[in-house]
């Protein structure tokens, strides 16, 4: 929820996107002297997202407390790497699918249908799920990298693959993801035809 909470204030709009495409506001980016990436992204802040900030630190402050534990400085710097590379997982996923929108005109029920797919995800460890679900959300959909895979690294718990390490690879996850999500954003912007609206 830490990583979550900090998508939810500063990039949640990316989902809506598509509104901006089908209706023709997405023009006014364009005839800026201004990067049109930063633009929309800059565009708004969802301060809803700050009760996520308050209940996700209250969670985590308590949790650390009654699970009695005691961090090194190590420990306590891969948490941080680990919830930013969650928030650019999040922020990532959600920047593809809605550049979707492009190609499609409409990207939100993708959206939906990955948000449903990440709840349950951090609902439930994903040991409890088949191992289907789990190679999806590992390689196909990376959301496991999102909590999962560094919460088993900093509890020092196995993880469901039963491979050692995996935790380690959220920011490698990442940095993979960004380079994609700017790969399909400058195709689909290069593509980009207004809709007249």
């Amino acid at each position: 929820l830490l990583s979550h909470s900090i998508y939810a204030v500063f990039f949640w709009h990316l989902s809506t996107l598509e509104d901006d495409i089908l209706h023709g506001r997405f023009d006014q980016y364009l005839v800026r002297p201004c990067s049109v990436l930063l633009q929309f992204l800059g565009r708004e802040v969802n301060y809803m997202g700050v009760g996520d900030v308050v209940f996700a630190t209250a969670a985590f402050t308590m949790a650390y407390r009654n699970l009695g534990l005691d961090w090194p400085a190590g420990q306590w710097a891969f948490f941080a790497v680990a919830v930013l590379s969650g928030t650019v997982i999040e922020t990532c996923i959600a920047w593809i699918i809605g550049t979707l929108a492009f190609w499609t005109g409409r990207s939100r029920s993708i959206f939906w249908l990955s948000m449903r797919i990440k709840m349950l995800s951090q609902n439930y460890p994903i040991d409890v799920f088949g191992q289907g679900f789990r190679i999806f959300v590992t390689g196909f959909l990376p959301i496991a990298f999102m909590n999962y895979y560094p919460l088993t690294q900093l509890l020092d718990k196995p993880n469901a693959m039963g491979i050692a390490g995996l935790g380690f690879l959220s920011p490698v996850v990442a940095g993979i993801l960004l380079a994609l999500g700017s790969l399909v954003w400058r195709k689909g912007l290069a593509g980009y035809t207004s809709s007249g609206s």
